[in-house]
């Protein structure tokens, strides 16, 4: 099993979203929360390079509520997670590596 990337800060933040992506592997998984959620926008700056990495997105559903963002606005290859799925993920990755 890979590793597991928990993303917390905007792109426009900080340049550990794009190094992340660019870093993840086909048997990894990126957990965008927090304010990185910002980045799944089909209109972001990031949207592109979400598309071209190998690894699963994941989107943290209640972190996209908080931030007045609906679904129909992210990336067609990122999935909505509850936080109770975010734990799950927690247990079926051994490594994690936050951003």
């Amino acid at each position: 099993m890979g590793i597991l990337h928990l993303v917390f800060q905007s792109p426009a933040q900080t340049d550990d979203f794009h190094q992340c992506l660019e870093r993840a592997g086909e048997e990894d998984a990126v957990l965008l929360i927090a304010g990185a959620v910002v980045g799944a926008k089909q209109t972001g700056t990031a949207a592109q390079v979400l598309d071209t990495c190998p690894a699963k997105i994941y989107v943290l559903k209640e972190d996209l509520v908080a931030r007045g963002i609906s679904a129909d606005e992210v990336v067609g290859g990122a999935a909505l997670i509850t936080f109770d799925e975010f734990v799950a993920l927690t247990v079926t990755y051994s490594r994690i590596l936050s951003w």
